[in-house]
């Protein structure tokens, strides 16, 4: 028989599911890849990056990133900058546009995880916050402490 934490586990990984189908219907209805869509994220919070780094973070090339990005400039998602005066340095940054999809994304992502959650009165819904703080709170020490000893070999 599983025990408890076997059965969370399953539960959280429901969960996730849950979370990635969401966001995969999003994309598929806006038009733009899963990869274009993690673009448009990392823009947002870095505001602005090179081709360069993007590819780094992207595990690819900057040839690629240059197609994918091409493809998100002809959308208005994201504005291609060139370099001064250097100009074979090209920085991405999103545009309002592409503020603007993300922000509706979320709010349908809040809408649709509304709906699930109603079914719990507000005591339920503290306690299921404070778990889930707990969760990612514990994810974040360990996350520090393994990059921490990254750095050290």
């Amino acid at each position: 028989m599983n025990n408890i934490k076997d059965i969370l586990i399953n539960d959280l990984s429901g969960l996730c599911r849950l979370w990635r189908r969401l966001s995969l219907e999003q994309v598929k209805k806006s038009g733009i890849t899963l990869e274009q869509r993690w673009i448009l994220l990392h823009l947002n919070k870095h505001n602005s990056v090179t081709v360069g780094k993007l590819a780094d973070s992207l595990g690819t090339t900057p040839s690629s990133v240059t197609l994918i990005t091409k493809k998100m400039e002809s959308k208005n998602l994201l504005e291609r900058v060139r370099g001064m005066p250097d100009d074979r340095t090209v920085t991405l940054r999103i545009t309002e546009d592409g503020k603007n999809l993300l922000k509706e994304w979320e709010e349908k992502r809040r809408e649709m995880f509304s709906k699930y959650l109603s079914a719990m009165d507000e005591a339920d819904l503290n306690k299921l916050h404070e778990l889930l703080s707990k969760i990612l709170d514990e994810y974040e020490k360990i996350n520090k402490e393994e990059c921490k000893n990254d750095k050290d070999r």
